[in-house]
């Protein structure tokens, strides 16, 4: 709806955050709209998705088979997930005003919304790709994205960083988007 305004025409660039980053070329392919680029930043990357879709708990198994494990348990049990709370985020973003903000917006998700299968589309990546990292969590994603020739950089941060740093992290995303 945010952008319904935009001509059809005007290509975007498409960037997430996370495990959106997983979502990101399904999101796309609901808009007319082209795409000038992806930029993934510490986010999972979508790739070897079977034609019926996987699913984004399938992902991250294939990736933290352990952390996957206990995420669908906790699911099982009616647990949402992220259900951070201010003490656990606390090293991570350590502005309290920061924190507080982005924990009201926190919107945790059940068990359907990790396991709907998400589909790849066949033509993606139809536009330039890239890869900012921040974190250890993401290390597999920034070395698919290396080994398949896109261009990538890293900030030593944690996977709030560009709450901790914009301004170096605005430069970083820039930087990627003008080559």
């Amino acid at each position: 709806a945010q952008l319904a305004d935009l001509p059809q025409d005007e290509a975007l660039v498409w960037i997430a955050h996370s495990g959106a980053g997983f979502r990101l070329p399904a999101y796309r392919a609901a808009l007319p709209n082209p795409a000038a680029g992806y930029l993934f930043v510490d986010a999972g990357i979508p790739r070897d998705v079977p034609p019926g879709g996987l699913s984004q708990l399938g992902a991250m198994r294939r990736e933290k088979a352990s952390f996957a494990d206990g995420l669908a348990e906790q699911l099982q049990r009616g647990g949402r997930f992220p259900e951070w709370t201010d003490e656990m985020l606390r090293d991570v973003i350590p502005n309290a005003a920061l924190r507080a903000a982005m924990l009201r917006e926190l919107q945790p998700r059940g068990g359907r919304y990790f396991e709907e299968p998400i589909p790849l589309p066949a033509e993606w990546p139809e536009a330039p790709c890239a890869c900012l990292n921040f974190t250890e969590s993401y290390a597999a994603d920034l070395a698919y994205a290396q080994a398949a020739g896109w261009r990538t950089d890293a900030l030593s941060g944690g996977h709030f960083h560009m709450l901790v740093k914009p301004a170096e992290v605005a430069d970083k995303l820039l930087a990627l988007i003008d080559h």
